[in-house]
């Protein structure tokens, strides 16, 4: 069983944009097209920013 958090995921968490990267996943997850996900990546790009 392996229950450690994966370290890219890890990685996102300490950013504090967790948050953004978990709905700009499921946005790609639902459309299977990025380009109809842009405003979660804005956000995910804008969260990093900061």
């Amino acid at each position: 069983e392996d229950d450690e958090e994966d370290e890219w995921d890890a990685r996102i968490r300490r950013t504090g944009c967790f948050p953004q990267h978990e709905a700009l996943q499921d946005c790609y997850y639902e459309k299977k097209d990025w380009r109809r996900c842009r405003d979660e990546m804005a956000a995910f790009r804008e969260c990093f920013r900061r």
